[in-house]
């Protein structure tokens, strides 16, 4: 459930205090990699001016903007940096097993046509390699430093239509952006009424909102990540596939 201020996120905040006060009292500790998120700037903000250049997205992202400005006050003794999560995606992701790609594989979702969004994705072994890799590169090359850890920008529509035809054998149907509009004003005044519609204004404001992150940082330290978008998608597929087919009643 979404917070409704800033105490409804007390790990964000008196939990990083604690930690960083454990940090400092264990001299044994030689790195810490504390993670935040993408949404420290909220989409569609433009470029960062640096990494405290913050514009938070809703309560969780001025959550997560307490917890990197007490890891940088903290003053540890260790190396430490901060990772900010792009989409990150993958098998056993409730949220979008729930969601888009449910509606994908019902044959029901719709995504505007002529899609021009560009925004971070991370495929969940991708961002489990990098991190792993953080913990092990030279000091030096990320101490204080601020990492988005995921894949490299893409384009929206690639992604959902290499989702598409794994789970229906073509690309997603597309509607005009004037339709969408309309039916997300229908889905509005059906959640008023507690009646669940796959689409809203909210959104709909994702769907269209650009949101590309700067990733060269982590890839021009790392390297490629291992698994390309294709092989991602197609794991996370056999995934969905098992878990829809096991559900009594389950609808293409």
């Amino acid at each position: 459930m979404r917070g409704r201020s800033l105490a409804d996120y007390p790990t964000n905040v008196e939990g990083v205090r604690n930690l960083m006060q454990a940090v400092r009292s264990a001299p044994t500790v030689e790195r810490l990699i504390v993670t935040s998120t993408q949404h420290v700037r909220r989409p569609g903000s433009g470029p960062a001016a640096s990494d405290t250049d913050f514009a938070p997205y809703q309560l969780y992202g001025e959550s997560k903007v307490l917890t990197e400005t007490i890891t940088r006050e903290a003053n540890l003794p260790c190396t430490w940096c901060i990772i900010r999560p792009t989409n990150v995606w993958g098998p056993h992701n409730a949220v979008l097993e729930e969601g888009i790609w449910r509606l994908i594989y019902r044959g029901v979702y719709f995504h505007p046509a002529n899609d021009p969004v560009v925004r971070g994705y991370g495929f969940v072994l991708n961002v489990a390699w990098q991190i792993t890799r953080l913990l092990t590169v030279d000091a030096a090359s990320i101490r204080g430093r601020v990492f988005y850890v995921g894949d490299d920008n893409c384009r929206q529509a690639d992604w959902i239509n290499g989702f598409a035809r794994e789970l229906t054998g073509r690309d997603a149907r597309t509607l005009p952006l004037t339709a969408i509009r309309l039916l997300s004003g229908f889905g509005d005044l059906a959640r008023v009424m507690g009646i669940p519609f796959p689409i809203y204004a909210a959104r709909l404001a994702n769907l269209t909102t650009s949101n590309p992150v700067p990733m060269s940082p982590i890839l021009s330290l790392l390297g490629t990540p291992p698994y390309s978008q294709a092989e991602g998608i197609r794991k996370t597929a056999e995934s969905l596939r098992t878990l829809y087919k096991g559900r009594r009643g389950a609808v293409r």
